[in-house]
This record gives C-alpha cells, sequence and structure tokens, in this order.
C-alpha cells in the first residue's frame, strides 16, 4: 500500500490474512481477526480516485497537440469610427464637400479599421514547435503526477498547460474547444489519496506470530 500505491492488493492481502486466520479455528484470534476488519474497512474508506485513468488521457492529449492550430494573428478590438462628414448646401464649404466626397468614395472601396492595439505578429516556425513542445511537456508532467499521486503538481501542469493553450492556440476551432474541454475535466478530478500511518493489526499479528514461533521452538 505505501511502497507501491496498490490499494486493491493491499485489500485482497487483508482478506487472505483473514482467511488464514479463520482456518485455524481458534477462538483466541477472534481479537486480531477483529483488528484486520477495522483495517479492511479503513482501506475501504480510502478514495480510489481513477488515478490511471486521468494518466491515460493526460498522455492521449500530449499526443493530440501536433493537431492543434496556432493562433497566428490576433487582432484587438477595433476603435469606434468618428461620425461622417456631411457634405454642405453652401458653396463657399467646397473644401468641407470635397473632402466629404473623398471619404465616401474611399468608404465605398476600402473599409478602413483603427485598432487601438498593436496586432501580434505571425511565430516563426521554431516558435511554433516551441509552443507545441511545451504544451505537451505540461500534460506529461501531469501524467507523471497523476502516477505519482502528486495532486499539487498535477493541479500545476495543468494550469500551465490550460494557459498556454489559451493564449497561443486558436480557440475558434472545435478541435482547440475540445481540447479544452478535455483539459478541464482533467483539472477537475482530485487524484489525492490519504493512507492511513500503520495498520492497526500489524503489531498484534507480528506478536501473535513471535509467540507461535517461540513456542515451536521451545517444544522441539
Amino acid at each position: 500500500m505505501w511502497l507501491e500505491h496498490d490499494l486493491a492488493s493491499a485489500r485482497q492481502m487483508l482478506k487472505d490474512a483473514d482467511l488464514r486466520l479463520a482456518e485455524l479455528n481458534d477462538p483466541s484470534l477472534i481479537p486480531l481477526r477483529s483488528l484486520l476488519a477495522d483495517d479492511l474497512q479503513t482501506l475501504a474508506m480510502i478514495q480510489d480516485a481513477p488515478i490511471m485513468e486521468m494518466a491515460l488521457q493526460a498522455g492521449a492529449l500530449a499526443r493530440q497537440v501536433d493537431g492543434l492550430e496556432l493562433a497566428m494573428v490576433e487582432l484587438p478590438e477595433a476603435m469606434d469610427e468618428p461620425e461622417a462628414i456631411k457634405p454642405s448646401g453652401d458653396v463657399a464649404d467646397w473644401q468641407q464637400n470635397l473632402k466629404a466626397f473623398w471619404t465616401r468614395t474611399v468608404d465605398i472601396f476600402f473599409k478602413v479599421r483603427h485598432r487601438s492595439e498593436m496586432v501580434k505578429p505571425l511565430m516563426s516556425a521554431q516558435q511554433q514547435w516551441l509552443v507545441k513542445q511545451q504544451l505537451r511537456l505540461h500534460l506529461l508532467e501531469a501524467q507523471f503526477a497523476a502516477l505519482r499521486e502528486q495532486p499539487e503538481l498535477y493541479a500545476q501542469a495543468l494550469s500551465q498547460a490550460m494557459a498556454l493553450l489559451r493564449e497561443n492556440f486558436d480557440g475558434q476551432l472545435a478541435l482547440t474547444q475540445q481540447f479544452a474541454a478535455a483539459l478541464e475535466q482533467l483539472q477537475g478530478t482530485d487524484i489525492s489519496r490519504f493512507y492511513p500511518e500503520k495498520l492497526s493489526v500489524a503489531e498484534p499479528l507480528q506478536r501473535l506470530l513471535a509467540q507461535r514461533v517461540n513456542g515451536e521452538v521451545a517444544n522441539d
């Protein structure tokens, strides 16, 4: 249980131990079997988190990173257009009327949008590769943390992966949205387990074995 984090095997071993004690048909062993039952109940209450499933899903997402599209250009919000200049009926305002005519003509053929922020430039091929490698690395870190039952590292790696995904990949595409949804599912799964410091039957069972061994030696 403590070395391998294998709850299923630990529970089965306790059941096997209880079976061996039952086969002895010794009433004096009933208190020991009672402790075994307590330990079995303690292990049964430990959250059986789907650790392996989460690790496999993180690995699957890492293999899908190459299929994601990067957000190559990011356009900031367009500023409100100034109110168009209206022509005047006064001949003396010929300069203003000419400017209004020119503005309307240009607007027919070209739509100019003014933006308050800089347009995000295209990524180089090397930058694209690095971003995808970073995302893959975070997912593999999450997979490793799940297998080692390190919930804090697991949550941190997934949070970094999500931030990288939202910042650099095209969120308008269905594949990116599905990827993000799967990532959110991983983030929402608690992989924490809390093991007992010791089993209550361990010391009494060791004493029993020592007594039986010493008794057999004395008889010999």
